[in-house]
């Protein structure tokens, strides 16, 4: 089979979106059955494989243009975008919708972004079929565009290799420590930092934590700046605990493994999900989570998770005490989290695709 796959989302570092895309792709390579044609920005951020060829677009490529415009002159069996907004194509088409964030928080996106995805909120709606991360997405899929459940497929994501199989070791410690200043005893949060993760709630409920519990605990928030982000870091430096919390930036994917297994637990009070990626990549390593008791992030954690209500700075204060002291075997965490596979959504994924 011949599929036309938009990689445009991958980048040098791929992460989120652009971090499943490049998965998929691995395991077609992997795979090495079906002729995929990726549409990328640079080949060499695409994963390589005997199957597997790359056309170059402009990052000016506009969502406008049917595949034609382009000079795409072969007949391909199957399109997937897996980035939300198809181009027009004389075919079966493929998406994915991660979640309906731009719909039940319209407010914590840039309008720009919401005003494009609502414009061609037809032409995502008109696809043969819709994958999506989670259950709780596929309902919020259902309730907003008014379609049909057996239109919209659940692929759960995967965990890499590297997370399940990581041990912690000195070298990568020391690169902790020396460069990136992380302190030996912190609980973590890995992600954008923007409202909709909830900070602002995390950083008080830490707050009264440190209030009445004299320890040496820091909070590490490890991820790039995103919109709205100055709240966030103002209520942080204006805190009681202020020289207890530490943001990195953005933080490498190299070095993800390590953040996670050196921390006493994460902590992602988030208040909406598609999947929750940090989540998984957390308990691979064996690290307690804290997460929140809506949306996707109970899915994804199971029964391993110390859950909160994210509306409640009182609730999220008394999950960082109990997760601090949940007695779970480290194995149990790990094991948990290797039930969900890349290969698995790639099976599934080409099942949608038509592909037997």
């Amino acid at each position: 089979m011949k599929v036309l796959f938009d990689g445009t989302c991958i980048t040098e570092n791929p992460a989120g979106i652009g971090n499943y895309a490049y998965q998929l792709l691995k395991e077609f390579a992997r795979d090495n059955k079906h002729e995929v044609t990726v549409l990328c920005r640079e080949s060499t951020y695409i994963p390589k494989g005997e199957k597997i060829e790359t056309i170059k677009v402009s990052n000016r490529f506009a969502k406008l243009l049917p595949f034609d415009l382009i000079s795409i002159k072969k007949k391909y069996d199957v399109y997937h975008q897996p980035n939300y907004i198809p181009h027009k194509f004389d075919g079966k088409t493929v998406i994915t919708v991660h979640d309906m964030s731009h719909k039940v928080y319209a407010e914590y996106h840039p309008w720009k972004r919401v005003a494009m995805l609502n414009f061609f909120e037809g032409r995502m709606k008109n696809a043969d079929v819709i994958l999506t991360d989670s259950e709780s997405s596929k309902k919020e899929i259902m309730k907003y565009w008014n379609i049909a459940s057996e239109k919209i497929q659940v692929t759960y994501l995967g965990i890499d290799a590297r997370y399940y199989e990581y041990n912690f070791n000195a070298k990568d410690d020391f690169e902790l420590v020396s460069k990136w200043k992380i302190p030996d005893n912190y609980i973590l949060f890995v992600g954008t930092i923007e409202p909709r993760k909830n900070l602002q709630r995390l950083i008080r409920a830490f707050d009264m934590y440190k209030a009445s519990v004299q320890d040496n605990l820091k909070l590490v928030l490890a991820g790039g700046k995103g919109w709205l982000s100055e709240s966030i870091y103002e209520e942080a430096s204006k805190v009681g605990c202020a020289k207890d919390i530490m943001f990195t930036g953005y933080f490498p994917e190299r070095l993800k493994p390590a953040l996670y297994a050196k921390a006493k637990a994460l902590v992602y009070p988030s208040l909406y999900e598609g999947f929750g990626l940090p989540i998984l990549e957390a308990m691979a390593v064996g690290t307690p989570v804290l997460t929140s008791n809506i949306s996707s992030m109970p899915e994804v954690a199971g029964d391993m998770g110390v859950y909160v209500d994210p509306g409640s700075v009182h609730g999220i204060e008394s999950g960082i005490r109990n997760v601090l002291v949940k007695d779970v075997d480290e194995c149990c965490i790990k094991k948990a989290a290797m039930s969900f596979k890349w290969e698995a959504c790639y099976k599934k994924t080409i099942q949608c695709f038509g592909i037997v």
